[in-house]
């Protein structure tokens, strides 16, 4: 037995030697001149080479894993490869700028095949490349054309590979990328600048480009005044993926004003960083995102965005109907923002006006941030963005939003009427919010009558809130109850309802009760109804009937209202426990309004900190609050004309920590007659 243990023992230390010795082969590294290796050291001990007269003496890294030495001599010129096989001997090092014929004439006659540094064509010389007799093969470095007056890439035809970034800034292209038919690979980004007027407005497709296979970092198209013949992405069939982000941006009219697809992406399957596609006045002709029907994942965010300016008369990505193009997209990692502007004083300018729905994101599931929809127009000439948006439809199988899901509109958003198409979301894990920013002034989610379509949704991780800051908007005037969030059994902080309207128009004014929450269970954070010349039919809390805890404070906020009929507790049966402050504020309402008692709050036991109530001027009891086990801070009563008896809240004195105070009441003891047998006249 004991020579089968050492046998066993044998084989696993010379398995454990055999591993070692694998693991510690170290990779040598070579530095080559001229094609010769002439010194080699371990990968490991590059940082400690003992520079001689040979070699040199300052270190440049590319992602090629191609480290280039450049002495202090300019004779010495040097690199350090993987392997001695790389010691092109038909390779320039250094950076090489074209500008002449004679330039290009010198390159190709010294039979370079390769380029260990950036190159760079510029100047009002050259229009084509074909001194080059297409020798070149690949390019350490960047690739930089900025020649004026070139036409073509003709003399490139054998360029495979750039290792980093491919940048076309200027230039008189008769139509395509003819000459870079050989361009398998980018390493960084790929780069189109037509930042000046009318630059690069002959080029009409990406033809030429057909054996472009990856682009390791952003694949950008910047426009400005210009490019507005092209009008597809025909010629990146093999393109399969961008390890960075695809951003298109037309910053002024005209811009890509002739693009009216993403055909010729049909083989692009993913995208690493953000998708952003940005125009202000400019991209009227493109309708939809056909082309990227492979595109599956998006590792970064989904950025639309659409803006006119005060000193362009023009519309921005106004032919867009839908996201059709996007059938086999299934994630975004980061957020989906929309983002609509028309603020033009002339009301004939739209952005994204003829957005009906989100057909063509049928397969998407999840959103790891935030879902966020913004449309503002201008006051004197409303309902200019967005304003044929009408459902969620096409984000059928979307589940989950890691974020924020965020609606903001001001003067638009007018046709939105439900939430159908979100009918698979079950959980938020951020916020909730709607929202109609400060000096919005006409109407805005005028037909948005429920919250129909969100019936799969359980939990919200952060706030639900609907917030107006509105002058004379009549706005969120269809909703009447919160009908479609039935499922929705918890949010993580606040519920708040925040309702300002300056003029007295209203906002809000035909919600009459919180129907649609009954399986509503927990708030853990505030619970918050505040208005201003609003919420004038809210009559009670009906529909709250699970609601058991609230974790933080319970507020009540109501002034300058003729009429508010809010007037019962009515909903509140089942609520146990506040963990922060129980306020009412009534004070600045109309006289004859709110709550006449506490009806409805039987079960609560426990507020954990003040109780605060004031301007309640119909209160003639607060016998439901006698049921109260916690220890109270302070109690502040105020303002309550009708109030005589306060004997429930005995009980609640006697352990109070804090202070008491009554004023303005129809009878105002003190904390010594109340501890005294006088809580009552």
């Amino acid at each position: 037995m004991k020579s089968i243990y050492k046998i066993s023992f044998s084989l696993f230390f010379f398995f454990l030697f055999l591993i070692g010795k694998i693991y510690s082969q170290e990779e040598t590294m070579y530095v080559c001149k001229m094609g010769t290796v002439i010194y080699q050291a371990n990968i490991k001990d590059i940082d400690s080479i003992k520079f001689s007269d040979n070699l040199p003496r300052s270190i440049k890294v590319y992602k090629s894993n191609v480290i280039i030495f450049e002495s202090l001599l300019t004779e010495f010129e040097s690199v350090l490869f993987h392997n001695s096989d790389e010691c092109h001997p038909l390779s320039y090092y250094g950076d090489i700028t074209f500008s002449t014929e004679s330039q290009l004439l010198d390159f190709k006659n010294a039979g370079y095949q390769y380029v260990c540094g950036d190159v760079i064509v510029s100047g009002d010389e050259l229009k084509t490349l074909t001194l080059l007799d297409n020798q070149l093969k690949e390019i350490y470095g960047n690739l930089t054309l900025k020649a004026k007056n070139l036409t073509t890439f003709d003399g490139l035809y054998g360029l495979e590979k750039v290792t980093r970034n491919f940048t076309l800034s200027s230039g008189n292209l008769t139509a395509n990328f003819e000459g870079l038919n050989s361009l398998a690979s980018v390493g960084e980004n790929f780069v189109i600048n037509a930042n000046s007027p009318y630059s690069l407005n002959a080029l009409t497709s990406f033809s030429g480009l057909e054996n472009l296979q990856s682009v390791g970092g952003n694949f950008e198209i910047n426009a400005s005044n210009a490019l507005n013949a092209l009008t597809s992405f025909s010629g990146l069939n093999s393109l399969q993926s961008i390890g960075g982000n695809f951003e298109i941006t037309a910053a002024s009219h005209p811009s890509l004003n002739s693009l009216t697809s993403f055909t010729g992406l049909e083989k692009l399957e993913t995208i690493e960083g953000n998708f952003n596609l940005s125009a202000t006045t400019s991209l009227n002709s493109l309708t939809s995102f056909s082309g990227l029907n492979n595109l599956k994942s998006i590792g970064g965010n989904f950025f639309i965005t659409a803006n006119t300016t005060s000193s362009q008369n023009w519309n921005s990505l106004n032919a867009l109907i839908s996201f059709a193009g996007f059938e086999k997209l299934e994630t975004i990692g980061g957020n989906l923002e929309i983002k609509a502007s028309a603020n033009h004083q002339n009301g004939s300018y739209k952005c994204l006006n003829t957005l009906t729905s989100f057909s063509g994101f049928n397969s998407l599931q999840s959103i790891g941030g935030n879902f966020e929809i913004n449309a503002s127009s201008n006051s004197s000439n409303p309902s200019n963005s967005l304003n044929s948006l009408s459902s969620f439809s096409g984000l059928n199988s979307l589940n989950s939003i890691g974020g924020n899901f965020e609606i903001t509109a001001s003067n638009s958003l007018n046709a939105l009427s439900s939430f159908s198409g979100l009918n698979s979301l079950n959980s938020i894990g951020k916020n909730f919010n709607i929202t109609i920013p400060l000096f919005s002034s006409k109407a805005t989610f005028s037909s948005l009558s429920s919250f129909s379509g969100l019936n799969s949704l359980k939990t919200i991780g952060g706030n639900f809130k609907i917030s107006t800051y509105s002058s004379n908007s009549n706005s969120l005037n269809a909703l009447v109850s919160f009908s479609g969030l039935n499922n929705l059994k918890s949010i993580g902080k606040n519920f708040e309802v925040l309702v300002y309207d300056n003029s007295g128009g209203g906002a809000l004014n035909f919600l009459t009760s919180f129907s649609g929450l009954e399986n509503l269970e927990d708030v853990n954070g505030d619970f918050r109804i505040s208005s201003y010349r609003s919420l004038e039919a809210l009559s009670s809390f009906s529909g709250l009937n699970s609601l058991k805890k609230i974790g933080g404070n319970f507020e009540i906020d109501i002034s300058a209202n003729n009429y508010y009929t809010l007037s019962s507790f009515s909903g509140l049966g089942n609520l146990k426990t506040i963990g922060g402050n129980f306020e009412i504020d009534f004070s600045g309402a109309w006289m004859y309004s709110g709550f006449a008692s506490f009806s409805g709050l039987e079960q609560l036991k426990i507020i954990g900190k003040n109780i605060g109530i004031k301007g309640l001027n119909l209160l003639t009891s607060i016998i439901e609050l006698e049921n109260l086990s916690s220890v109270i801070h302070n109690i502040s009563i105020t303002d309550c004309l009708q109030l005589t008896d306060f004997c429930p809240l005995v009980p609640t004195v006697e352990k109070m920590t804090g202070t008491w105070y009554v004023n303005g009441c129809g009878y105002n003891p003190t904390k010594y007659q109340m501890l005294n047998g006088a809580c009552q006249p």
